[in-house]
């Protein structure tokens, strides 16, 4: 009798040595599939975050082309309307001094000048003056916008510029195909996590089945096992 109660005695410590370190492998292995999890959800949302940064960066980069493209079409306009504006000044002078001669003519010839002349002629060079005066506002008027309007494209490239370098240097250098990598690894080690805790109740069943046969010193035959244990 003494020796099925220190048989008793035995199988229950041994039993309960087993359902402590169950219980502890499940705390931990809980702990992993969480950690797994969290790993996880970081990992789809930095692969969100790179496709999205490469989605961006193309934007930014065509925004860009476009923007250098609009700066140097505008800077080709200031050149020409720089280039009319000179002429335009050129042919108001040569009106001007056409008109001031003619009136300096009149003033001295009297009416044999104005009668070589005609008043005709008179009103279309002072016509011709008034047009290039108008035309020459017009294009001070046009110089002053498109150099406005570079003004913009330079900040508005600066801030793209500026944008590509407010994302962060690790989304910037990572790779999806690295990111999926990692991700896959992660799904195996969950796998792993889960079939090692399915088996966990199975080892446990076949510890309870486990059990021996003790005889008395008085020859009764005693089955102990695990089931027995209270």
């Amino acid at each position: 009798m003494e020796d099925y109660l220190l048989c008793m005695k035995t199988l229950r410590s041994q039993m309960n040595d087993v359902e402590d370190q169950t219980a502890k492998i499940t705390v931990e292995e809980q702990m992993q599939l969480t950690t797994i999890h969290t790993l996880e959800i970081d990992l789809n949302s930095a692969k969100s975050e790179t496709k999205q940064l490469k989605e961006d960066t193309e934007k930014m980069m065509k925004a860009k082309g476009q923007i250098c493209s609009q700066i140097l079409e505008r800077q080709r306009k200031i050149v020409s309307l720089e280039s009319d504006s000179s002429t335009l000044a050129q042919v108001k002078d040569r009106i001007s001094e056409q008109t001031g001669e003619t009136e300096g003519k009149s003033s001295i010839d009297g009416d044999l000048i104005m009668d070589n002349l005609g008043s005709e002629a008179k009103n279309n060079l002072m016509e011709k003056l008034d047009a290039a005066k108008a035309k020459l506002d017009e294009i001070s008027r046009m110089k002053s916008k498109l150099v406005m309007e570079n003004s913009k494209m330079k900040q508005l490239l600066e801030q793209v510029k500026f944008k590509e370098n407010d994302f962060e240097p690790e989304l910037r250098t990572m790779d999806i195909k690295t990111l999926e990598e990692e991700h896959n690894a992660l799904l195996l080690d969950k796998a792993g996590v889960i079939e090692y805790l399915q088996t966990l109740p199975s080892q446990i069943e076949t510890l309870k089945g486990i059990s021996h046969v003790i005889t008395c010193a008085c020859g009764k035959e005693y089955k102990v096992g695990v089931d027995c244990c209270v």
